[in-house]
């Protein structure tokens, strides 16, 4: 079966684990958000790249999620981090919940909004960010620990829901 007729974009997101790699379909749903391909109720998961181009089609793009890293910066408790990496994560965590039609819990909090808050703007993207500036946010340990509680839950999530 192959999705490209059915929506505007779609993806394929790499997961790569301490012993496997995984694929999933990432493509808006008919409200124009962000999803995962769900069946019977778990995470479309493919083994093969080839496998996922199959089912999704051969001209999708292919965005890289290394899950073994990110579980190591959650127990290493470092203080300095990658915003880029650690906003994807929880970005692609609230879509996958979202294709299940849940949030993590608590995710819209004021220390919530104000840890994305710092990631995105640590993301010192150039289009916000004036020439020759770079900011780089400085997390409380109330921030850090919400942050690693936040992504835990999406790792948590996607374990207890891969097909």
């Amino acid at each position: 079966m192959e999705l490209s007729n059915k929506y505007e974009y779609i993806s394929i997101l790499r997961f790569i684990f301490i012993d496997c790699e995984k694929y999933l379909i990432w493509h808006n749903d008919d409200k124009g958000k962000d999803v995962v391909e769900i069946r019977n109720n778990k995470i479309l998961v493919f083994d093969t790249l080839e496998s996922a181009e199959k089912f999704a089609g051969d001209d999708c793009e292919c965005w890289e999620y290394n899950i073994s890293e990110l579980e190591k910066f959650i127990h290493a408790h470092n203080k300095n981090f990658d915003c880029k990496i650690i906003l994807d994560f929880w970005n692609i965590f609230n879509d996958i919940l979202y294709s299940f039609g849940e949030k993590i819990p608590d995710e819209r909090t004021k220390r919530s909004d104000r840890c994305y808050n710092k990631l995105f703007f640590g993301n010192n993207l150039p289009a916000i960010t004036p020439d020759g500036e770079c900011y780089i946010p400085v997390f409380t340990r109330k921030e850090r620990k919400n942050i690693r509680r936040i992504l835990s839950y999406g790792i948590d999530f996607m374990y207890r829901n891969m097909e």
